[in-house]
Parts: structure tokens; C-alpha cells; sequence
């Protein structure tokens, strides 16, 4: 009767230091953290801005006048309030808080702009998107 028993305490260790080594991987997969930089941000050079800076014939007979500043363009249609609008790429300028936008350089021959806007007190979620194409843009 020794023996069985003798034989099955080394079983029961091999088994219990197989648990033991299979717990310590997991908590080490667990504790280990990879840490990523994040992407890196687009480099916003004012020239770029002054590429698409000039006057702009829209498609809904508005009139607007881009001008570039330090961190992107300056917008004006007629004589409303001018709009700041901070680059997201060479062609993609949106204003802080995202309601408006602007994309340049569209369109087979890149004159064409398209802009988009949510109206203010607008009682349900909307945007309002506007062109300006090769024809109707005067840079």
C-alpha cells in the first residue's frame, strides 16, 4: 500500500508546480504594460496656407476670402465675423470646436474646395455643405 501512495505524492508535485509556474505567466502578462508613442502631429507650415489663401466664388453665391495666420487659415464670407480654423493636414481646416470645416485642393485639378458648417440654433443635427469649384473659385 506504501507504494501507490509513494508513487502519487511526485505525481501530485509535478502537477502542483506546473499550476504554480502556469500562474506566474499569467500575472506577468498581465503586469507587463506596452507603451506606445502616440502618432506624430502634422507639421503645419504657413506656406501651406498661403496656397489656398485668395478670394473664393462659392456655389451658393457667397464670397470668401481666406487668409493664412500661424496655425492654419482665417475664413470671411461677405462681411459675417471671420472664422479661425486651426490645419488638420495640407488640406483639411476645421475650427476648434469642429462645427466647420474646409477641404482644398479636391477635385481632378485641385481648385475645387468644399466646405461644410452646422448651422447656430439648429433644432436638429444637421450640417450644411457648400462647393466651390474650377469655375466659380477665384484664387
Amino acid at each position: 500500500m506504501r507504494s501507490p501512495c509513494l508513487m502519487l505524492c511526485p505525481v501530485l508535485l509535478l502537477v502542483a508546480s506546473a499550476a504554480g509556474a502556469q500562474a506566474q505567466t499569467d500575472s506577468e502578462a498581465i503586469s507587463r504594460v506596452q507603451v506606445v508613442a502616440p502618432p506624430q502631429a502634422f507639421q503645419f507650415w504657413e506656406y501651406q496656407a498661403e496656397l489656398i489663401s485668395g478670394g473664393y466664388k462659392m456655389s451658393n453665391g457667397w464670397r470668401m476670402k481666406v487668409d493664412p495666420t500661424a496655425e492654419g487659415i482665417v475664413a470671411q464670407i461677405g462681411k459675417e465675423r471671420p472664422i479661425r480654423l486651426v490645419a488638420l493636414s495640407p488640406d483639411l481646416y476645421a475650427t476648434r470646436d469642429g462645427n466647420e470645416s474646409m477641404a482644398f485642393n479636391r477635385g481632378p485639378l485641385g481648385e475645387d474646395m468644399l466646405m461644410s458648417y452646422v448651422p447656430q440654433g439648429a433644432s436638429a443635427a444637421q450640417a450644411v455643405v457648400v462647393t466651390a469649384s474650377t469655375a466659380l473659385a477665384q484664387r
